[in-house]
């Protein structure tokens, strides 16, 4: 699996995520945020994946599966 993989079936099963806790899951408490944080921007250029928050140190973005609009 790819890191990209492994950040959308985290992100599905536990939204809202931000970059810091998504690299603890995945690599431990070291942790490869820039490499998260790359990744996470190419997966919501692709559009499978959402980012909310204002970046903020009071509220950082967090990271979302795509929501699928149905517009039939």
């Amino acid at each position: 699996m790819t890191l990209a993989d492994d950040i959308l079936s985290l992100v599905a099963c536990k939204p809202g995520l931000t970059e810091a806790e998504i690299s603890k899951h995945l690599f431990g408490r070291l942790g490869y945020q820039q490499r998260v944080n790359s990744t996470c921007r190419r997966l919501i250029h692709e559009y499978l994946i959402e980012r909310h928050g204002n970046g903020g140190p009071g509220h950082p973005f967090s990271y979302h599966e795509k929501r699928i609009v149905d517009r039939a």
